[in-house]
């Protein structure tokens, strides 16, 4: 399988005089660590160049990276404001966490076994997830809550739902 990147920031101003940087771009601290771990920088996943985290440490909430024969000021102004992309291996998650990328793709099932699509979208408006499920002519905006969703759905396999997919038969709409 091959490997999945998932964005985590762009690089920012230089921090220093031995080539850290700000990781800008998050919503909250980077709560794992890059030490040794390989990443992708460049404006498009495509053409973006591996590098190594050669350092990592923390300055108010921001994460400041240091990357592998990037040692200067000069060098991280290059790659200021493009983007960091980190092998989705290298992303902790525990078992109440997942990641959006995780969810693309995968059937969802109804409490009893029928298969009601794959999730196609995944989105937050504050206050849960919600997935766009699609089936072959029809959308279904479905929360990602307890109420519906069997939340122990693990890294692989179905998502279940908690309730029949006649709870949601008007919900649906034509694609």
């Amino acid at each position: 399988m091959a490997a999945s990147w998932v964005k985590i920031g762009k690089v920012g101003r230089p921090k220093g005089l031995r080539g850290f940087f700000h990781l800008v771009g998050r919503d909250e601290p980077l709560g794992f660590s890059l030490l040794d771990k390989a990443v992708r920088v460049g404006f498009e996943l495509a053409d973006a160049r591996q590098y190594s985290v050669t350092g990592q440490r923390h300055h108010s909430d921001q994460a400041l990276l240091c990357l592998a024969g990037v040692d200067s000021r000069e060098g991280i102004d290059e790659l200021k404001h493009c983007s960091l992309w980190v092998s989705r291996e290298d992303i902790p998650v525990s078992e109440q966490e997942y990641l959006y990328g995780d969810l693309l793709e995968r059937r969802v099932e109804d409490v009893d076994g029928q298969v009601m699509g794959v999730i196609h979208s995944v989105y937050n408006f504050g206050a849960s997830d919600i997935v766009e499920v699609i089936s072959e002519q029809q959308k279904l905006a479905l929360p990602l809550v307890s109420a519906y969703v069997d939340m122990s759905f693990g890294e692989e396999g179905p998502i279940r739902l908690t309730v029949a997919k006649e709870i949601f038969s008007e919900c649906w709409e034509p694609r």
